[in-house]
């Protein structure tokens, strides 16, 4: 393997030859790394004391004839044959003769780049590492003899190295993992294990690397594997990468807590796709983000396109003793395309799933988990008369509006863990939750949307958007609008926080404490919206001051017309309110006594009978039902519903007969033949509810 290759120079210097070896790990250069001295000639041996030119092993060299250079950028290359010179005086390139260089016999060998080992000892040329009691070649682990230093028994067919220390944070803990690379004969991978569960890699190996087996000849060779990790882990630790990694997306909790983080699994996987950002077209994504006030009318798309942005600002809310408590209800009829427009205001990044309170109660924890910091949609809920979700709907929405989930015990009862709710959250629903208690109805923001309301051209263009961007694997040009509107939230953190928690609490609009809360929350989210537009040079201060007084306005007639409905404490009280109202305002007309209505039966809704409100349920239901669409409202139940209600709340007469166990809802009115179904509701219960103060 040895050759000589002359000089031109007659006064060439006699041959030398290399007589030792020691064992040699190179690392990574740099021009950094590499420092430059005065080489001396190495003497002349002696020809008595030349030896046998010693065996450099290397890995994956398939020849032996190559020479190694190191480039000016500090990487080792392969050269093709010629002389390996040794200068004699300090390395100035550009002072270099003909005179200053000497060449001597050299060993060619081919080396591996990435990872280069010499032994003196081991004589396999495919060994490519040594440990203190093991050595690695052609992928198997082979124990050395502790007199002979020669490789003994084969341990495992596998090579593995410890590249990474990986600490994962989670929503209350951190758990640390390595990262392992491994080696087979057929195939190579990174295995990620908990620390903790280190001494079970061997079973973690054989369910991802199938062909790793023990030598069956080695009877200690499962002991002798967790020395070699041992041995392994001590090699690696100096050059392993140790890194820090938010599991879920959303603001970093226990560190980077002012950079919204992308989220990252234990398999080292990117959970929520956030787009890169040029900042140079911030004007051009601001003004396509405000595109979506086109979507639908004003009072219907303010409160959509606010709430949009309050999953990114939740954290900094909270830090400002200002908690976004409320959850804004987009309520349409079937066919008006809510859930399309929620979609485009909620479902960003690469999300596609949302939430059912048809779901377990664990699904939707699972699902609200993977929306930190982010809204959550709950699709087509249909709460009316149906008591189990309404219980669902209760257990969800008292906790989101404080930030906690349900509790639980682990760890066979002695710890007590509680799910965190970090996140918020719009829900869609074809009617309004009369049914819930006032406290949960304190918690909804009610948006009324009709049929014809949403723009159905300015839609397709976002959705057109978002899946051409899907098609061409990048990002759809509102996923950018928002990413940009963290950026500006990570750069103005402090200040934001400091602005919510300066702000003096709204009094006021309602005797109802939280709706004043929620007219401030939708007020300070207009403001960051607005200082957002400004930084973007989209428009000036004094220009967002307008528009945040008009914005202001909107979401004030908006949280007014939420506190007359969280005030209608039932259906029936509703229903008979409506009708007070209606009767002060000369709107529904009542007969005297019967024989009047029967004169002219057309322009009464009820009769007043002695000490009794006889209602005809047709003409009463049909000016309610009219009455709540003027007013933005729909009439959730039918007349039957009604009136059962009216029965069972104890508000109404029922008719009961001789065999009958359960009231009828309605009572006959008769006229000689004629024969109607009325409702009678005595005079008190219905002063009662109606001249009650709100």
């Amino acid at each position: 393997m040895e050759k000589n290759f002359p000089l031109s120079p007659s006064d060439e210097p006699q041959k030398a030859n290399i007589a030792t070896a020691e064992l040699v790990v190179f690392q990574p250069l740099t021009r950094s790394s590499v420092t430059y001295e005065d080489i001396p000639l190495p003497a002349v041996p002696k020809v008595e004391e030349q030896g046998s030119p010693p065996l450099i092993s290397t890995i994956n060299a398939s020849t032996f004839s190559a020479y190694a250079s190191i480039s000016p950028s500090g990487n080792i290359e392969q050269l093709l044959e010629k002389d390996i010179s040794s200068v004699n005086h300090r390395y100035n390139e550009s002072a270099l003769k003909p005179q200053d260089v000497s060449t001597y016999p050299v060993v060619l060998t081919a080396i591996n780049v990435n990872e280069f080992q010499v032994s003196a000892n081991t004589k396999t040329s495919h060994c490519n590492n040594r440990l203190k009691s093991f050595v690695e070649y052609d992928g198997v682990i082979c124990q050395i003899d502790k007199v002979t230093q020669e490789p003994k028994d084969e341990i495992l067919n596998c090579v593995l190295s410890f590249t990474e220390e990986r600490e994962v944070y989670d929503l209350d803990r951190c758990q640390s993992f390595y990262v392992i690379h491994v080696k087979t004969s057929i195939s190579e991978a990174d295995v990620i294990i908990p620390k903790e569960q280190l001494d079970t890699l061997y079973s973690l190996l054989k369910k991802r690397f199938p062909e790793i087996s023990f030598n069956a000849d080695c009877g200690k060779a499962k002991e002798l594997f967790k020395q070699y990790i041992a041995e392994r882990y001590i090699q690696d630790k100096a050059a392993m990468k140790s890194t820090k990694v938010n599991k879920y997306p959303g603001w970093g909790k226990a560190f980077e807590a002012k950079k919204f983080h992308p989220g990252q699994n234990e398999d080292g996987d990117t959970l929520l796709t956030l787009p890169t950002v040029d900042q140079n077209h911030r004007y051009n994504l601001y003004d396509y983000g405000l595109k979506l006030l086109k979507l639908a009318p004003f009072e219907v798309v303010l409160p959509l396109f606010l709430h949009a942005h309050s999953g990114f600002v939740r954290k900094l809310f909270q830090e400002g003793s200002h908690p976004i408590q409320y959850v804004p209800t987009l309520i349409a009829p079937t066919g008006s395309r809510k859930t399309s427009l929620a979609k485009i205001f909620f479902l960003l990044f690469n999300h596609e799933t949302y939430a059912s309170f048809n779901d377990t109660d664990r699904a939707i924890e699972l699902v609200s988990t993977h929306y930190k910091d982010q809204t959550v949609i709950f699709d087509d809920c249909k709460l009316t008369n149906d008591k189990t979700l309404l219980a669902k709907f209760e257990k969800f929405i008292r906790p989101l509006s404080e930030s906690q989930g349900r509790a639980k015990s682990s760890e066979a009862g002695s710890r007590l863990e509680r799910t965190q709710q970090m996140h918020t959250a719009i829900i869609t629903a074809e009617s309004y939750p009369n049914e819930l208690q006032q406290s949960s109805k304190l918690r909804l923001l009610p948006i009324f949307m009709n049929q014809e309301d949403v723009n159905n051209q300015v839609l397709t263009d976002f959705q057109n958007d978002k899946a051409h961007a899907k098609q061409h694997l990048k990002a759809a040009r509102l996923d950018e609008y928002m990413v940009l509107f963290i950026r500006y939230i990570e750069e103005h953190y402090d200040d934001i926080v400091c602005m919510v928690q300066n702000t003096s609490p709204v009094y006021g609009i309602s005797q109802h404490a939280r709706i004043n809360a929620m007219y401030q929350v939708q007020a300070l989210l207009a403001k960051i919206i607005l200082d957002f537009g400004v930084w973007c040079n989209y428009h000036s201060q004094e220009q967002a001051n307008i528009l945040y007084q008009q914005w202001c306005d909107t979401i004030k007639g908006l949280v007014i017309a939420n506190n007359e409905l969280c005030n209608d404490a039932t259906p029936t009280t509703l229903f008979l309110r409506t009708l007070a109202n209606g009767e002060a305002a000369n709107e529904v007309t009542y007969a005297p006594d019967k024989a009047t209505y029967w004169a002219n039966p057309d322009q009464y809704v009820g009769i007043i009978h002695q000490t009794d409100l006889i209602l005809i349920p047709s003409p009463a239901f049909a000016y309610v039902e009219k009455t709540c669409q003027r007013l933005g409202r729909r009439m959730e139940y039918t007349m039957d519903t009604i009136a059962n209600r009216l029965r069972d709340e104890g508000i109404s007469k029922g008719y009961g007969g001789s065999d009958r166990k359960k009231l009828r809802p309605y009572t006959k009115l008769t006229k000689g033949t004629k024969k109607m179904d009325v409702i009678c509701i005595p005079l008190s219960n219905y002063s009662k509810l109606t001249m009650e103060e709100e």
